[in-house]
């Protein structure tokens, strides 16, 4: 027991100055991203049932393709969704992941979750998209937070993740941890 009071307060200093280190050492930034999402359809189960206000289809999909943009973002994309459709309406939900491989050294650079609203029968999709991005080189990696407007046709889809110049559809990625000063003064 008298070691465990030992080890312990070690392992928690440890832990804080490895976390303090890396604070000091990453880059804080946060930069506007764009990028374009196209992929097929590789997979799709759905099933049908009713509610109050109509009959719904929930659909089990995976789509894959490649993602396009900042190079933080570009690379392999796969997609795997759920979405659960009002038919009657045309309006509903889906949520899902997403993984961005680089194609050369196969390293995952993105795993991000979305989630956004189903409108027009099923072919357009609004939402979100929060994850984190891999530092690539000289870019910084850190947390992403991005708008995005979908369209499907067919067995197609195209998203568009951010948007470029514009504050319509904004997306960045950040990495930001500010660290209150031994001093108590603001700023550090």
């Amino acid at each position: 027991m008298r070691r465990l009071r030992l080890w312990l307060p070690l392992v928690v200093l440890a832990a804080a100055l490895a976390v303090g280190a890396s604070a000091a050492v990453a880059p804080r930034h946060t930069s506007p991203v764009s990028a374009v999402l196209s992929a097929a359809r590789v997979t799709m189960q759905e099933h049908m049932c009713a509610g109050d206000d109509g009959q719904y289809r929930q659909a089990f999909e995976t789509w894959a393709g490649a993602m396009t943009g900042d190079p933080r973002l570009t690379g392999i994309a796969a997609l795997s969704l759920v979405s659960i459709v009002n038919t009657t309406t045309g309006n509903g939900t889906s949520q899902g992941l997403l993984a961005v491989t680089d194609p050369s050294t196969q390293t995952v650079k993105v795993r991000a979750v979305y989630t956004g609203v189903v409108t027009s029968g099923g072919v357009n999709l609004h939402g979100l998209i929060t994850g984190t991005v891999h530092d690539l080189g000289a870019s910084p990696g850190g947390r992403l937070v991005a708008n995005f407007e979908a369209i499907q046709s067919n067995s197609v889809l195209y998203a568009a993740i951010g948007s470029s110049g514009t504050s319509t559809h904004p997306a960045v990625i950040q990495r930001v941890q500010c660290v209150p000063s031994r001093t108590g003064r603001p700023g550090n």
